[in-house]
Order: C-alpha cells, then structure tokens, then sequence
C-alpha cells in the first residue's frame, strides 16, 4: 500500500511532504501502543512517558515541531476563590465592539479615559493598562510565548462568594478524550471537580486525585500496604508477571485482591508498571526531567524569587508547577487548581493589585510551561462572581463590592507553532463571546450571559474547535445547541 497513494515508506513520506500537508493528514496521528513500543525496543519508558503516535515517533529533527499539531491541546482550569475583578483587568466591549460609555462601576472609569488606557495584547483583546493580571502574566512568560497565545473572554454573571457556581467542564474533557496514562484527573480540594466549583449542567467528571503535595502524585503511583514490604526487585518480578495476564484474569485478581491502589495497578496491567513500582517517582516530577528541569525550576520560582527545587514540597508553585507537568505530558487527564484571597472587595486597591498580580504570575507560568514543553494548552479561569466600584470612578479605582453580573471567563490558548486566531463565524477578529451593555454591566441576554454552565459549555466547544474537532461538540454535549448557537459562542481556530 502507498501512503499519500504516491510513497511507499513512511520515511520517504516524511522526507518529501511539507509539515502543513503532514499535520492535515494525521491531526491525532495514529495509535501505537506502548507495549508494542517497548517489545520492539523502540522506546524505554524513562524517555517518555505519553505513548507517541508513530507519526511523531518517524519524524526527524526538521519536523520534530510539528509533533505537537498532532496532540489535542491540554486542558487547565484554574479558579479564584471570591470573585475576583475579571472585568476590571480585561476590558470587555459592547455588542458593536466598541466601548461602552462608562466603565466606572468596573473601576475604569469613562469611555475616553478607558479608550486611552486600553493595550492590545494577545491579538487584539484590550486589557488595563494599569491590570495586575496581564503584569502578572508577563512577569512569568516569556514574549515569544505571549506572541503565540491569544485570548477570548466570555462575559458572565455569576453567584457571588460560593462554591456552586456550576463552571467545570473536566466531564466533557474526559469524554473528549483527554485522559491520563498513569494518573487520573488532578485537583487541589476533595470535591467532585477537585475544586470549589460544581460541574457544568450536572455531569460529573471523573473523580480527581487530590494535589496537596508532590508526594501526592508519587503516593498514588507506589505499592502500598503488605506489599510495599517488597524488595524492588521483587516488585519489578511481580508486576513483569501481572503484565503477563490476560485482561480477564487481570480484572479477576484486581476484584479479589482489594486495595485501590493495587486496583489500579492491576487494571492497567501495562509494561509502565514495572517502572513505576520500581521509581515512584519516575516521570512525575518535573525536577528529574533533565529535557526540563532547569527551566521549571525557574518559571515556577515564587514571588520571592525562591527556585522550584527550594520549595517544599507542598508549596504552591512546587505543587501547581508538578501538576501542570503531568497534566502537559498527558500522565493526567486535566488539571483544575484553585487559589485564594479574591473575595477581596473593600480592602484597598493595593492588596486587589497584589493578588491580581500572583493570579497573573500563575496564568503566565502556565504559558510558559506549555511553551517549555512544547504542547498546546487551554487554560481557562473562572472566579465566584466579582467585584465592583462606585459610580463615578477614574481608571484604577478601588473595588468596594461585590458585583456578580461583572463577571468573566478568561480563555487563553497557546500554541508553539503561531497564535491561534480568535474570530467569529465570518472569519473576524473577535476575542470575546457576549458582550456588556449599560453600566458595564454583562448582557445578561445573550446566550451564555446570565448562565454559568453555559459559559463553561461554550468554553468547551472553543477548546473542541482549538483541537479541530468542534463536531464532536454535538456528539459529547447532545442537543443543548443548535449549530447556530454553537457558532455564536466559537472563537478559537485549529492552528
């Protein structure tokens, strides 16, 4: 059989088809197993953890970074606990995409004075020019990343100060078909969605590992109980035997044995194992991928200039650093963190700018990570309604109150190859869905405005798109949009 219908080898294939005519031929490129890999001994597992498409395996070095088109992007999801000021920071345009009258219960003030204080930034979204979260974001990401990410924020009003605002949309990632190898999805809270945030329309994700330190991840990989009184030797010998039996048999031992972690173990029943017993750590910690480690360790360094490798191991930055890690090497399914402080209406502009600033720091080593490794991500941040300032505010006024219907999804998409567009069904340049309307309020009559759930939803069919798959939208959400709906809220393309 000839590839292509003209090449007999894949390597000729390779050597004579433009990485453009590559990526459109094989956009998931083909399965191939890691126990076929590791038999063939083409592939040990201390190189890689994610089994590679033979695609990506054949490239050579000149197109070794069109590897990455050949992977749905990774999901992030991070949450500010209390409403943070998401329109405060990105400023959101009215349904003719131009500026309202007045920003000022935003805190940023009139038309004319907003219009002089607005940059440009991924794409053409507008941003404060005095906003903590894009100094924040450009703190820890590097230009070149910034010149390949773009943003799309999506207007929405939502309840104030809880954890029921129904945002989540992990349920529909797993259904997608963003999975884990060797881990399940992550999160730093025992909820259903691993954070203070419920499901989007009820359907519940799988259950999350919770992340509250490295030894988390490494704990859930290691053989516990009676049998972590085996030597490695004698694991490595025990689970090269369960590699051997067949899935019948597997599952038989698993449902007798007991133990969720031998459980799991057992059910995968995969070559993987026999490295894992014997390092719990392999592969999991970004501070022992040499392809890696010294950049992590940088991009992760908190505040205080503190390296990744200085942290303990439960601090924040170590923590969200290793589960963006694993998350971007597809040991994990998706990754939801959280962070606190955002209920922070009445306590002054300067402490508002200060954490306005650690959530940009995060959203920007977010970014960098994906760039480190060379993996498109959507990230998505969400927050418990929002905060508000007095009528009559200038640009950078304090916020006094809570506003729920001031509230915002921010999407940003990366890709290591170029900027993704953000446009709208007619191919213009659109970086939000919705739009606000009066006193800066959202325009609760659009579609996703007044809905939470919505909102996630759309944020769903713009990941779906960025992955060029949008017609699995319909398959895995039903008959909640027609195709119309669908097009109204779609921003991000398929690079």
């Amino acid at each position: 059989m000839k590839l292509f219908g003209k090449y007999k080898t894949v390597r000729e294939m390779l050597e004579r088809e433009s990485n453009k005519d590559l990526l459109e031929k094989f956009p998931h490129g083909k399965p191939f197993s890691r126990r076929d890999l590791l038999k063939a001994g083409a592939l040990q597992f201390a190189a890689t953890i994610t089994a590679p498409s033979l695609v990506e395996i054949l490239l050579n070095a000149e197109v070794a970074k069109a590897q990455t088109c050949l992977q749905t992007p990774t999901f992030v999801g991070l949450k500010l606990n209390g409403g943070a000021a998401m329109l405060g920071n990105f400023v959101a345009l009215a349904s003719n995409r131009d500026y309202l009258n007045t920003y000022e219960q935003l805190g940023l003030g009139t038309k004319a004075q907003i219009s002089g204080r607005s940059a440009t930034v991924f794409g053409e979204a507008k941003f404060f020019d005095g906003s903590q979260m894009l100094a924040g974001i450009r703190t820890t990401a590097t230009a070149t990343t910034l010149a390949n990410t773009t943003f799309v924020g999506i207007p929405v009003a939502s309840n104030d100060d809880t954890d029921q605002n129904p945002f989540d949309v992990t349920y529909f990632m797993s259904k997608f078909g963003v999975v884990g190898n060797i881990l399940p999805n992550l999160g730093r809270r025992q909820s259903a969605t691993g954070i203070a945030q419920q499901p989007a329309l009820t359907k519940t994700p799988p259950t999350p590992l919770v992340v509250g330190s490295l030894n988390d991840i490494s704990n859930a990989l290691s053989v516990q109980g009676s049998l972590a009184n085996l030597s490695d030797n004698q694991k490595v010998g025990l689970f090269s035997a369960i590699n051997k039996l067949s899935e019948s048999q597997a599952r038989r031992l698993a449902s007798n044995t007991g133990g969720t972690v031998f459980q799991q173990l057992i059910n995968q029943a995969t070559s993987q194992n026999i490295s894992l017993v014997s390092n719990a750590t392999s592969g999991i910690d970004p501070l022992q991928d040499t392809a890696v480690s010294a950049r992590f360790n940088t991009t992760w360094a908190n505040a205080n200039n503190q390296n990744m490798q200085n942290q303990n191991v439960g601090a924040m930055e170590r923590v969200f650093g290793t589960m963006v890690y694993n998350t971007l090497k597809g040991n994990a399914g998706t990754c939801n963190m959280d962070m606190g402080g955002y209920d922070y209406h009445g306590q002054g502009r300067q402490t508002q700018d200060a954490q306005d600033l650690q959530a940009g720091r995060v959203m920007g080593q977010i970014l960098e990570s994906a760039a480190i490794m060379q993996r498109p991500v959507m990230l998505m941040v969400t927050s418990d309604g929002a905060v508000g300032a007095p009528a009559g505010s200038a640009p950078g006024a304090a916020f006094t109150s809570d506003r729920g219907n001031g509230g915002c999804i921010y999407l940003f998409a990366y890709h290591p190859l170029r900027r993704p567009t953000a446009v709208d069904k007619a191919g213009k340049v659109d970086h939000q869905v919705g739009q606000v309307a009066g006193q800066a309020a959202v325009d609760q009559n659009f579609l996703t405005g007044n809905n939470p759930a919505l909102a996630g939803l759309a944020a769903f069919a713009n990941f779906a798109s960025f992955s060029g798959n949008l017609g699995a939208f319909f398959t895995i959400a039903g008959n909640v949009w027609s195709q119309d709906q669908v097009d109204q809220v779609v921003r991000l393309r398929k690079v």
